[in-house]
């Protein structure tokens, strides 16, 4: 119909120029390859500093909980079916110690618990699979009005204003990127705007987002660049660009680090960053 976009395809999307190709270069530290258990292609990644745990969502919609060492704790697969309709995962939030947000391209979110006490008899409608340890309280879809028919590949979590955080992405329909917040007690939209900063460009493929109070970073997957954006405004600016990243997905910014996924040689590869 006329309001119909293509689903986001990570792997063929024509890219674009960086936005600020004056921003300074972001050093590489080291890289890190994933478990491979891991199935799929890491497309979002979170830490939980309290618990010093990673969770890492995948194309095959696979969740994954990590240690800071990078072994497996416990894992689930979302079934996508069940109750309304979840696209492939997109993006993942740590909301506490042990509960988190996770995503797909729909904007069709999964609300997980981490609990000793959850198992997959509790869950098997929810989850095809998954391991003990993890559980869902809950899933719905986030509505939005300026953002409705786009896709967003970037969920985040404001402590701050206690508010979720999409951004949308590149489509053939809509001339603007849409930063929307939702009020985390009732997931209902507070506010958004379309982001301010880019005209004249040509809009990126955003697959990434770490949220400080009000302000996040955004990851531009075209140039393998990461903008600065004001949750409040929607206003954009130059950051930092990452070399040496294979079509990254994922963002995650901590202790002056810049942290995404690529996927090199088939294995995913989490590679940081020091700006």
């Amino acid at each position: 119909g006329a309001y119909a976009i293509s689903n986001p395809d990570m792997d063929t999307w024509n890219k674009t120029p960086a936005l600020f190709a004056s921003a300074p270069e972001a050093r590489l530290l080291s890289q890190t390859t994933l478990p491979e258990a891991i199935s799929g292609r890491v497309t979002a990644i979170d830490y939980q500093p309290e618990s010093q745990i990673y969770a890492l969502t995948t194309s095959d919609n696979w969740v994954y909980i990590l240690d800071n060492q990078f072994k497996l704790l416990t894992q689930a697969q979302i079934d996508g079916m069940y109750m309304l309709h979840i696209e492939t995962l997109s993006g993942v939030s740590f909301t506490s110690a042990n509960s988190l947000l996770v995503m797909g391209f729909n904007k069709a979110w999964a609300e997980l618990v981490l609990d000793p006490a959850q198992n997959w008899e509790m869950n098997y409608r929810r989850f095809n699979q998954s391991s003990d340890g993890i559980g869902e309280t809950a899933r719905g879809q986030f509505s939005t009005v300026r953002a409705k028919t786009s896709y967003s590949l970037a969920l985040g979590y404001s402590k701050a204003l206690d508010q979720y955080v999409t951004v949308t992405t590149r489509d053939e329909l809509n001339e603007n990127l849409v930063v929307s917040r939702f009020d985390k007690g009732d997931m209902t939209l507070s506010a958004e705007a379309n982001f301010k900063g880019l005209e004249g460009k040509a809009l990126p493929q955003l697959t990434g987002i770490s949220v400080d109070d009000e302000q996040a970073w955004l990851l531009n997957n075209d140039a393998s660049e990461v903008l600065q954006l004001n949750l409040l405004t929607g206003e954009v600016y130059s950051g930092v660009k990452l070399p040496g990243t294979d079509n990254p997905q994922g963002l995650l910014v901590r202790d002056g680090q810049l942290l995404t996924v690529s996927q090199i040689n088939g294995r995913n590869q989490l590679q940081t960053f020091v700006m």
